[in-house]
């Protein structure tokens, strides 16, 4: 087709498509014709798998060709074709929108996006949200959930933290979890609104999509709170913000939160915030881009994609969960810049997790509370199963290896009451005749009774600057989801397969070498593959679990 080989570079360029992948939630289709219901009936079940690999989400990108080259459809084409797509929509019971349309020389190409109506439970998107000190994190969270614009004096952030000793330094100090609600035709609900304000049960059950906003600290003192909400909460993405008028710096602890949201393999979406501080200072943006890119100028191949537009939010949509780009978007929550392109891309970007429902249970303990006339509250991370009302399962493991019997007497999902909930929720359990001393952050409850682990084996990988010698003996912390212990090196065994089992002899720097680890003061429960991070001070030991001893 001669007037589109002209202009595939310039399409290419704008919708910056990959080869169709055969797994995930976006299908590419040059044309839909006539099909027979033979045919329809395949193309159903096509779309039944794209939204299955989109947990109740998928894109439609109409007029390219499977390996991303545009051809486009004219105009009697386009409509043949949303008129057949419409009808397979309708056949699952699916919602279609249609998000955005290039024309070239009477030609098309668009991104449909395609959403579940029979929904019995929401969707959830998990992003942490993580930055320096003052650079707008909670006050950004309480003004996506709340949809109230902020003072410019941090009104806002005071719906996203808990203590008093938070909003009166506007320093967070604990891991705060807001919630943002959009309905089934992706329009954004606010908490707040000029009647009332919703609960948080109240809006989930007006919402096909809830994104779950985890506000983390961002003071050094409190960095080993950081580590815990990046690390134990299953974490889709990472949201890392950027104050227009300042920039990153190489001690900033940005980095620090970079560097372990890399570590945990998060995609990282950048945020640059306070966008009314610089609108007649464009040098100090500049600047402040800049900083920005100056971090990942060495041995990071990822592009960055500015956001200014719809086209470019579903490109960041088809590509970030493959890491092909970086977002950033620019935003005032004063004067209401940028943010609706933000709350589009929140509500159209899938989830990177999957979760089975019909595994064992397997819940992953975080937090305990003492609420009144209730009892001991255990909350933390269902990553498998589905946990019922009434049922036994076992808590541990103890200091002594141990796992006892428990019985759960309520379950609470985003504080709503519920007999079950299935894996990839935070979850609250009432625990009864249980003592709060008793349970630690990285304990599980699961319903197959398991082997409490004392020693494993893992590979890691020592960075070439980092100046401890890391040596038989060597016994740094290890973060695990949850659990926080001290664990020494048993046995180090290099490339060259020289075992080293004497603590005069050092592992080399710049390499993976695999070693064998001993838990010093208890025991945990994990898995092999289960990612770890070592930390001594402010160095990081990054790697995996490869086998239980």
């Amino acid at each position: 087709m001669d007037d589109t080989e002209d202009l595939s570079e310039e399409v290419m360029n704008l919708l910056s498509l990959c080869p169709e992948d055969d797994s995930g939630n976006v299908e590419y289709k040059r044309q839909l014709k006539n099909p027979s219901k033979k045919t329809l009936e395949k193309k159903s079940t096509q779309m039944q798998f794209r939204m299955k690999q989109g947990n109740g989400e998928c894109i439609y990108i109409i007029g390219v060709n499977d390996d991303g080259s545009p051809c486009g459809q004219n105009i009697e084409e386009q409509e043949l074709t949303i008129e057949i797509l419409q009808k397979i929509a309708d056949m699952n019971d699916y919602s279609l929108k249609i998000m955005d349309t290039r024309i070239f020389k009477d030609r098309t190409i668009q991104r449909i996006f395609i959403r579940e109506n029979n929904i019995t439970q929401y969707r959830e998107l998990r992003i942490g949200v993580t930055g320096r000190v003052d650079a707008g994190k909670s006050s950004l969270v309480g003004t996506l959930s709340t949809g109230e614009m902020d003072d410019g004096n941090g009104k806002t952030r005071t719906y996203a933290l808990h203590f008093k000793h938070e909003i009166e330094t506007g320093r967070t100090s604990s891991i705060s979890q807001q919630i943002v609600g959009y309905d089934l035709e992706g329009k954004h609900i606010p908490m707040h609104n000029d009647l009332k304000k919703f609960t948080w049960q109240e809006l989930t059950s007006k919402s096909a999509k809830i994104v779950t906003l985890f506000d983390l600290a961002g003071h050094a003192s409190y960095s080993h709170t950081t580590y815990k909400g990046i690390s134990s909460n299953h974490l889709d993405y990472i949201f890392v913000i950027v104050a227009a008028n300042m920039g990153i710096t190489s001690k900033d602890m940005t980095i620090e939160h970079i560097r372990m949201s890399m570590a945990h393999r998060i995609p990282l979406i950048f945020i640059i915030s306070k966008m009314d501080l610089v609108e007649d200072k464009p040098k100090i943006l500049e600047e402040t881009i800049n900083s920005i890119y100056k971090v990942f100028a060495r041995g990071f191949k990822k592009k960055f994609l500015m956001i200014n537009d719809i086209g470019d939010v579903l490109t960041a949509v088809e590509n970030c969960n493959k890491g092909n780009y970086i977002p950033m978007f620019k935003i005032s929550i004063v004067k209401n810049t940028g943010l609706d392109i933000l709350h589009e891309f929140l509500n159209l970007c899938p989830p990177r997790h999957t979760f089975d429902h019909e595994a064992p249970v397997e819940f992953e303990v975080a937090d305990t509370y003492m609420v009144g006339g209730v009892g001991i509250i255990i909350g933390g991370f269902l990553s498998k199963g589905t946990i019922k009302i009434g049922e036994m399962y076992y808590l541990g493991p103890d200091k002594n290896q141990n796992f006892q019997e428990v019985k759960v007497r309520t379950i609470q999902v985003k504080r709503k009451n519920t007999n079950e909930a299935r894996a990839g929720k935070y979850v609250c359990l009432g625990i009864p005749k249980i003592k709060r001393k008793d349970i630690k952050g990285g304990m599980v409850i699961v319903k197959l009774k398991p082997k409490a682990v004392t020693k494993f084996s893992g590979e890691i990988f020592v960075h070439e600057h980092h100046h401890t010698t890391v040596k038989v003996g060597y016994t740094p912390l290890l973060i695990l989801r949850s659990y926080r212990s001290a664990v020494k090196i048993t046995e180090i065994n290099c490339e060259e397969n020289v075992n080293i089992r004497n603590s005069k002899e050092s592992a080399p720097r710049g390499k993976k070498i695999n070693a064998q680890f001993e838990l010093v003061y208890r025991p945990c429960f994990l898995s092999k593959d289960d990612r770890i991070i070592l930390v001594e001070g402010t160095l990081r030991i990054v790697g995996k679990i490869t086998d239980i001893i």
